[in-house]
């Protein structure tokens, strides 16, 4: 009986001793698969818009008489009716992945989606600085998000006083 009991009393020493030693170390696994999950979602979503993107890419190669290209051209081109349209609905096109962007990375603080923000943030402004963007945006800039709109009415205020 005694016997029992001294092995009763070990038994739970050592039944402290994995709570001791084992709740900090269940505690760093859940925190290291919750981060783990963040960057996985992190990345799925810079993957998606990068393909959203890559999709942009392939428009410009496909209407390679529009000036719609990342690089804009030093003399636009005179565009007949059903261009302008073409132009139109690409730039709807490339308003909603900019709109994504905004939605997805604006207002993050800190890791990968604050560093595709300044990105984004780059590459919206080198589009409001064309006057085919422009002219598009001030035909049909609305119905997107709110907050999305405030930021594109700041942005295109900010590039046309840098183009003047």
């Amino acid at each position: 009986m005694a016997a029992n009991n001294k092995l009763f009393g070990i038994l739970e020493w050592a039944e402290k001793i994995i709570v001791v030693v084992g709740f900090p170390f269940a505690i760093y696994q859940y925190m290291d698969a919750t981060q783990q999950e963040k960057e996985d979602r992190d990345y799925k979503t810079y993957n998606s818009l990068d393909d959203k993107y890559i999709e942009w890419q392939h428009l410009g190669l496909a209407h390679p008489y529009l000036d719609i290209a990342d690089s804009p051209d030093s003399i636009p081109p005179v565009l007949t009716p059903q261009q302008q349209k073409e132009e139109t609905i690409l730039f709807s096109i490339l308003a909603s992945m900019m709109e994504r962007a905004y939605i997805l990375y604006n207002k993050e603080s800190k890791g990968i989606r604050k560093e595709q923000w300044t990105g984004w943030d780059q590459y919206i402004a080198s589009y409001c600085q064309r006057e085919n963007f422009r002219q598009y945006w001030g035909a049909n800039g609305f119905g997107f998000d709110t907050d999305f709109l405030a930021y594109m009415k700041k942005k295109m205020s900010e590039q046309s006083s840098t183009a003047d």
